[in-house]
Parts: C-alpha cells; sequence; structure tokens
C-alpha cells in the first residue's frame, strides 16, 4: 500500500481548517509583497508575492483583523498604502517586513537617471511626474533662491499687512517676482510662505494671507525660479502640464548628476487613513522622502502601534495625526532630515512616544508646514491628554524639541541637545496656555537651547530656554531635569503661570538659571525648591523677575543652592528701563521674605564647577581626577569617584581650573530583549555615546548573544571602535539580539576610551 503521511496531514489540516470555516471562524492571512513578485499572484505565500502597493490598495477590503501584510525585506517599494480596514481585540491588522536583510523601503520617490549637461554647471533631465523635493546622494537639496543665504528686509507693511509688503530695494521689471515663492520671517517663531500673484515697483501681493501680520525690518527671501539657480545645491521644477516637466539641478561640487543617486519626490504620503482605524500595527518598514508626509491618518484612531520604523525626507511630517487619537504608541522609532515636524499630534489620548530619536528637523528654515506656531519642531501635541513622552533622543531641530499642550502629560527621561537652531522664543521642552494643568516634566537633560535672531529686527533678544511652562501653565511639576547651555534661561515662566512646584533641578552654566516674566497676567502660587542654579562664566544669574511695576513676587523660593563664583549680586528685578541687582541677603527683603532657607555657594572653593551626568537606566560610577579636590553642593569633600542615580545630575566644585577635561557619556535605557529563537535577530535598538575632547579614540565591544553597529540595520559586529569627528561629538550606535544557543544571555556593553569606561546592561533569552 502507497501511503504518504505528508498528504495524510495536509488532507487532515484542511479537513479541520474547513469546520472552522464552516463554523464562521477565518484564520488569520499572511499577504507577501516583493519587488519580484506578480500582481497576478495571490500573495499569500513568499513564493508567490504580490508586486505593486495598488495591488495591495485594491485588495485592502479582504483585510480581517490578525492578518499580516509584509513587504520583503531589501526591497524598495514606491507609492501611497491607503488603509481602510482594522483590527480589533488581541488582533491587530499588521503592516511590516519578511526575509532577510535592510528593512523595507517605503519610497515617495524615484530615481533620476537621464541628465543633460547646460551651460554653468547646470543639469537638466525630463520627468513625467511634478516634482516636489530632490535628494542629491541621499542629500536633500535646496529649491532655486534669492539671496542664496540669509534675508532681505521689509521696508514697508500694507493696509492688508498679512497679503503683501513692500521693499524699495526690489528694482526687478514688473511681475518679476510673480510665481515665485516667498518666505517671510513673520514673527520669532514661525517663517510663513506664500506663491507671489504680482509685483510692481516694489511691492509683493502673495496669492495666501499669512497667519501673521507682516511687518517692517523682518527678513524674507523668494525661491522657486529658473533663473535664481546659480549656487550649487540648488533645484528647480519646470512644469510643462499634465504633470510633466523639467529638472534643472546645480549639484554639489565634483559630483556628475549622471553617475549620482538623485531621488524625484512626487507622491505625497507614505501611508494614509480618512478613516477610523482600530488595532494596526505599522513596523519594520523605512518610510521615506514624501513630499508631506510618512504616516497621515484622519479620524479617530485607537490603538495604532507605530514600531521600528524609520522616517526620513519628508517635508511636512514624518507622522501626522490631527483627529482625535487613543491609546497609540510609537516606539522605537528614528526620525531624521524631516523639514516640518517628525511627529505632529493633535487630540491625542494615552498616547505613548517611547525610545525614539529625532534628528535634523526643522533645518531648512521655512520648508515644512506652513503658518503654524510649532512648526520645524520635533514632536509637537497639541490638545492632547495623559501623553507619556519618555527616553527619546532629540538633537539638531529648527524650533522646539517637545511642545505638547493639553493635561496630566508625563515627560521623562528624555535628552535634548541644539535645539531652537533657526528660530527664536522656544525651548528645549514647552507648553503654552490654560489648558496645560497635571503635567509632569522630570529627570530629562536639555542643553545648547540656541535661539536665532537672523531676519529679525534689530535689538531683538535670545528667547531660549531649556525649560518653558509659557503663558496660563498650571498645576505642573518640574523635577530633576537638567539644563544647560541655554542661550536664555535654564528654567522660563511666562505670565498666568499658576500652583507650579519647580523642584530639584540643575540648572548650569547658563545666562539666567530661572525667569518669570509678567506683563498683563500675574503669576502666583509657584514654588521654586530644593534647586541648584549654578553658573561657570561670567555674566550669569541666578534669578530674574520682569515686571511692569514693583511687587511682582511670582513664588516661593525655598532650600534652593546658589552658586555663581564671578557674582555676588545674583539676583535681578526688570522695569520697564530700570534693572536692579542683588545679593542674596538683600533679595530676601525684595521678594518680601519668599526666598527662604537658601544659601549662597561662595569662595575660592566654588570658583570651578564641573558637571556629571547619568543618562541611562543603571547607577553610573565617574573616576574623579587625582589632581584635584572635589567637593559638592552640600559642602562635603567628594574622594575617589562620585555616584550618580540614574537619570540624575550632580556638580561638583574642583580645587583648580579643568579646562577642556574629557569626558565620555552614554545616553541609554536598560535592555532587555525578552526571547527570540535561536540563530534569529531582535530589532534594532540604540544608545548614543557623547564625548566631549576625547582624542584617542572609542572603543565598544558586545557581550556574547549581542552584535553592534553604526548603522541600525546592517554591519553588525562583536566590536566597533572609532576616533570622534571633534571635540563635541555624540554617536548612535544600535544593538540587536542574535542567540546562538538556546540560553539565557546577560552582560554588558563595555564602552571605552583610555582610562574612561561606561557599560550598558543588555540581557534576552532563546530558551
Amino acid at each position: 500500500m502507497n501511503f504518504n503521511i505528508r498528504n495524510l496531514f495536509k488532507t487532515a489540516a484542511l479537513s479541520f481548517a474547513s469546520l472552522f470555516i464552516l463554523a464562521g471562524v477565518a484564520f488569520p492571512v499572511t499577504y507577501f509583497i516583493s519587488n519580484n513578485g506578480n500582481d497576478a499572484n495571490n500573495g499569500t505565500s513568499p513564493s508567490y508575492p504580490w508586486r505593486t502597493i495598488n495591488k495591495l490598495n485594491s485588495m485592502m477590503s479582504a483585510f480581517r483583523p490578525g492578518d499580516f501584510v509584509l513587504f520583503e525585506r531589501g526591497g524598495y517599494f514606491v507609492g501611497q498604502v491607503n488603509i481602510n480596514a482594522s483590527g480589533s481585540g488581541d488582533e491587530p491588522l499588521t503592516f511590516g517586513a519578511y526575509g532577510e536583510g535592510a528593512n523595507p523601503v517605503l519610497s515617495g520617490s524615484l530615481p533620476v537617471r537621464t541628465w543633460n549637461a547646460l551651460s554653468g554647471g547646470i543639469y537638466t533631465a525630463d520627468t513625467d511626474t511634478a516634482v516636489r523635493n530632490l535628494f542629491c546622494n541621499f542629500r536633500q537639496m535646496i529649491i532655486a533662491r534669492y539671496p542664496n543665504s540669509g534675508y532681505l528686509r521689509v521696508k514697508q507693511s500694507l493696509k492688508g499687512s498679512k497679503t503683501g509688503f513692500f521693499d524699495n530695494g526690489l528694482n526687478q521689471p514688473e511681475n518679476f517676482w510673480k510665481g515665485a515663492t516667498a518666505y517671510v520671517r513673520t514673527n520669532n517663531w514661525t517663517i510663513e510662505y506664500s506663491r507671489v500673484k504680482g509685483f510692481r515697483k516694489g511691492t509683493v501681493l502673495l496669492e495666501q494671507a499669512f497667519n501673521y501680520d507682516i511687518e517692517k525690518d523682518w527678513g524674507y527671501f523668494f525661491d522657486n525660479k529658473l533663473n535664481l539657480l546659480d549656487t550649487l545645491n540648488e533645484w528647480y521644477y519646470e512644469d510643462n502640464g499634465n504633470s510633466k516637466g523639467k529638472l534643472y539641478i546645480k549639484p554639489p561640487s565634483g559630483i556628475n548628476p549622471s553617475q549620482a543617486f538623485i531621488e524625484a519626490s512626487f507622491i505625497s504620503i507614505g501611508f494614509y487613513s480618512g478613516t477610523n482605524l482600530r488595532n494596526v500595527t505599522i513596523r519594520d518598514l523605512n518610510i521615506t522622502n514624501q513630499s508631506d508626509y510618512g504616516i497621515y491618518f484622519v479620524g479617530r484612531n485607537r490603538d495604532v502601534r507605530i514600531v521600528n520604523c524609520t522616517f526620513q525626507g519628508q517635508v511636512k511630517s514624518g507622522i501626522f495625526m490631527p483627529d482625535v487619537n487613543y491609546g497609540n504608541e510609537i516606539l522605537n522609532c528614528r526620525f531624521n532630515n524631516i523639514n516640518g515636524e517628525g511627529i505632529y499630534l493633535i487630540g491625542s489620548r494615552r498616547c505613548a512616544i517611547k525610545n525614539c530619536i529625532f534628528t535634523n528637523i526643522g533645518m531648512v528654515p521655512g520648508y515644512g508646514t506652513n503658518g503654524t506656531a510649532f512648526g520645524m519642531s520635533a514632536l509637537v501635541g497639541l490638545k492632547s491628554d495623559s501623553v507619556y513622552i519618555s527616553e527619546n533622543y532629540i538633537n539638531k531641530v529648527g524650533h522646539d524639541g517637545i511642545n505638547v499642550i493639553g493635561k496630566g502629560n508625563l515627560i521623562e527621561k528624555n535628552v535634548l541637545k541644539e535645539i531652537l537652531l533657526y528660530l527664536n522664543d522656544g525651548g528645549g521642552i514647552k507648553s503654552y496656555g490654560e489648558t496645560v494643568s497635571g503635567t509632569v516634566w522630570r529627570n530629562n537633560f536639555v542643553s545648547d537651547v540656541r535661539g536665532n535672531l537672523a531676519g529679525t529686527p534689530s535689538g531683538n533678544r535670545l528667547l531660549s530656554y531649556g525649560l518653558y511652562p509659557d503663558a496660563g501653565c498650571r498645576d505642573m511639576l518640574v523635577e530633576n531635569n537638567t539644563a544647560e547651555n541655554c542661550s536664555g534661561a535654564g528654567i522660563f515662566l511666562y505670565e498666568g503661570c499658576f500652583n507650579n512646584v519647580i523642584r530639584n533641578n540643575t540648572c548650569y552654566n547658563n545666562p539666567l538659571s530661572i525667569k518669570f516674566r509678567v506683563d498683563k497676567k500675574n503669576s502666583t502660587g509657584n514654588t521654586v525648591s530644593g534647586n541648584l542654579f549654578t553658573g561657570a562664566g561670567n555674566n550669569q544669574f541666578a534669578v530674574r523677575l520682569i515686571a511692569p511695576s514693583q511687587g511682582f513676587v511670582p513664588a516661593v523660593f525655598e532650600k534652593n543652592r546658589y552658586s555663581f563664583p564671578n557674582n555676588e549680586l545674583a539676583f535681578q528685578y526688570e522695569l520697564p528701563g530700570k534693572l536692579e541687582e542683588f545679593n542674596l541677603a538683600d533679595w530676601v527683603t525684595v521678594i518680601k521674605g519668599n526666598e527662604k532657607n537658601s544659601i549662597m555657594l561662595s569662595g575660592e572653593e566654588y570658583s570651578y564647577p564641573r558637571i556629571f551626568r547619568n543618562m541611562s537606566g543603571d547607577t553610573l560610577n565617574y573616576l574623579l581626577d587625582a589632581k584635584s579636590d572635589f567637593m559638592d553642593a552640600g559642602r562635603k569633600k567628594v574622594y575617589g569617584s562620585v555616584q550618580l542615580m540614574p537619570w540624575s545630575s550632580s556638580v561638583l566644585f574642583s580645587s583648580i581650573p579643568v579646562e577642556n577635561y574629557s569626558t565620555l557619556e552614554v545616553m541609554s535605557s536598560d535592555y532587555s530583549f525578552g526571547r527570540r529563537q535561536v540563530r534569529s535577530v531582535s530589532e534594532s535598538r540604540w544608545m548614543v555615546v557623547s564625548a566631549k575632547n576625547v582624542t584617542s579614540g572609542i572603543s565598544l565591544k558586545a557581550p556574547e548573544g549581542f552584535e553592534i553597529s553604526f548603522e541600525p540595520e546592517r554591519n553588525y559586529s562583536k566590536t566597533l571602535s572609532y576616533v570622534p569627528a571633534s571635540k563635541k561629538e555624540d554617536k548612535l550606535i544600535y544593538i540587536r539580539f542574535s542567540p546562538g544557543d538556546e540560553k539565557t544571555y546577560y552582560g554588558f556593553i563595555e564602552i571605552s576610551s583610555g582610562s574612561q569606561q561606561r557599560l550598558l546592561r543588555v540581557s534576552g533569552s532563546s530558551r
């Protein structure tokens, strides 16, 4: 008897499945999409995948809770995914990846390959799509503009000051600027833009009215005219109708476009939904170069999870959800080179954003979203309550780092560096308005909030703050944060701020540690207690109160420690046209006894402060320089080393000046990778190695079962080494779990340079 046991099991399985189908129970289905697929396939096997996003969209109504839609790793897919299906309960509808290699790319651009040389170093290519952004070797090019850098100045406002302006320096022929785009810095925190509808004798009229008035002496520039194409890295698109046109580029020095990788963006959105999504997961995808948004979900979305995705090259936002949404999570994602916002949420409830990276957000002035007070920021949440933002790394942002407005939000353990690089009047972490209450900011590290006055009138001041509860914030708790090297103040509370508690924070090396200001609406009931406010240079102050008249006492100051070795008169009271400075004893009188039990650390022993930071989830020990004696802010000697609790900082005072001292810091969390199958790899996690004045090189070594890389998806190894490219550099390092045997893995990633060593705890299991 010829007996085939494989067929027997197959027949039994089919019969079993048939019983479930007859009972009305459907099994989840996995669909596959590959560059080597065919849209005529059924798509339910890696051997018979679909090929295009168009096919995927045509099948969307067939997807059910628990289904998976998977793109092949290493693939490159161009198009917009339109989601109108959902999951339910514990069965999400999942869009993700399969196979090995780099995560699949969902792109809004296509390569442009055929270029012809013109005179003046300009090249041109025909296109059959309207182009809205251009990249050369993964670097964004700039639309041809005038002037090539900086701003011109508005000489006079018009009667309709939102719709035009006058500049007698514009002497071009009538309608020369018609069809160009005008960008105007309408205030400290916004650059607005509109097409020009008319031009005559220095008067520029706009097609679209701005949100803010255009005022004299503020800056502007034009772009998007072919005759402005005169500088390296510029480009222009000429629309010939029917979505066809010509591209022009003046490429970077030494690059021939025919031999470069040039991508033209023409698709607006990566993932779009106009329905009320439920239980949808998007994971393990690289979403790149969309001309508007990476993900744009309209509707009341609930339990949407976005995990381990990369967003890069979007003109407006990486993720934009403009309607009320509940329980959404954005986890372990990377946002890079986005012109508008990394994440822009409106009406979020009980949402979480955790372990994400934001780098180079809002770094092209005027590009991105238009007419908003929050453009060019890394993370924005408006009308959002009970949002949890934790353990994110944010570096190089044109406007605010984190700006969330609403009730009961928790922002903790985030690291923010180099913020407010192109706008002004903002902060590392900011909130605004009377709807803000019950929010907690704690254990965050904010540094180098700069502000930018380019295109603003002369006499304008830097308004750049580490922690910024703006007008109307109330009942907030701001504790255990570290704010340093901010051009305005470490902490600033504007008018109408009530009953906020500012405690146990460290402000180091800021012109002002904390500032309160009232113009029209008073601030009262605030508490400033247990903080360490330390100056490290000249002309630095502990407190400044600004008011239109005498008697402004916005807070009770209690048990603070002030250290300003170069300035005993560290307390300021500013009235219109008058600024007075006081020592601590006189300050107590000025604010009517509302400074209590605080101390001024004065004397030579406090002349050389140095800050130590622990931006990780483990207790950390720093070895101290044996050549120096150290004392803490509690006036106790510190010997040998200083121990820092997780997510904390400490200022010690050295007995000798230590210039150009080197530091090696790590930003990380405790990395438990959970369970993985033997000989599989996990998704990548990340850490940041921060080096200052390190010249001897940095080495990293991973323990058994783990690998590290400078890239999130490739080139993993057991060891890495590099020499920092500058005196102050942050380096992203990626980690993954790759068990070889069936056992539990536990160890430390070792980061070392000379005598300095840091350890990052990692664990995982393949049992």
